[in-house]
């Protein structure tokens, strides 16, 4: 395969108390070719706070991948920051999303980013 693009996808800032579940960026793969991902990160100012994170996965609709997580879902704390060298290559129509959640009382920085080369 040769790589074609490179592809950033990133969302940062303050995420404002009670918002709800929230895609922050997804991307698909184009027709005709492929992409690796490259590097994920996720960071999540708390890991305190219930339903308050930042995940980063693949899923085909069924099954999903979690391939960085920060904060605490499910009263499982995740850490505040997540890294990842998943270097997963995914088949043209497949979808990478990041999203988030703030249920607490109080805003929240929150940061959500992917490094993705095309393939041909």
């Amino acid at each position: 395969f040769v790589p074609t693009n490179q592809v950033i996808k990133s969302f940062s800032g303050t995420v404002p108390a009670g918002t709800g579940l929230t895609v922050a960026w997804s991307y698909t793969v184009p027709e005709g070719k492929r992409a690796c991902v490259e590097v994920v990160q996720s960071e999540c100012d708390t890991d305190a706070d219930p339903d308050t994170y930042a995940d980063i996965y693949i899923s085909d609709g069924t099954n999903t991948v979690y391939l960085a997580r920060s904060g605490q879902s499910g009263g499982i704390s995740r850490g505040t920051h997540s890294i990842s060298n998943p270097r997963i290559t995914l088949l043209s129509g497949q979808t990478i999303e990041a999203v988030y959640r703030n249920a607490s009382a109080s805003d929240h920085f929150m940061l959500l980013k992917a490094l993705i080369t095309e393939l041909e």
